[in-house]
Parts: C-alpha cells; sequence; structure tokens
C-alpha cells in the first residue's frame, strides 16, 4: 500500500487489507508523511471550535 493511501484510510482498516495479525506489523509500514499529524490537529482543532459555539 502507498503512503496515500494509508493515511486515508484506519490502520486497522489498512491491517485487516495487509492480512496482518498484529496491528504493531502495520505500524512497522505506516510511515506518516510530514504535515499528517499537523493536519490532523487541524481538524480536531476546527471541530473543537464549532462544538464550542454550539454550547
Amino acid at each position: 500500500m502507498t503512503k496515500g493511501a494509508i493515511q486515508r484510510l484506519s490502520l486497522t482498516t489498512v491491517k485487516e487489507l495487509m492480512g496482518h495479525k498484529d496491528i504493531k506489523m502495520t505500524l512497522r509500514y505506516a510511515h506518516l508523511a510530514k504535515g499528517h499529524k499537523s493536519k490532523a490537529v487541524e481538524i480536531l482543532d476546527e471541530k473543537m471550535n464549532k462544538k464550542k459555539t454550539r454550547l
């Protein structure tokens, strides 16, 4: 699987598709691209800000 595919899927899904018995094996091959974590933080921040405005 390519990095792009892995980034769009949950690691559990990748684990199942690749036939890994243990998530640790999937993690060995799931190299996150630079900025992936930053993008995740941005998404979570946006969701939290939307939630705050509803209260």
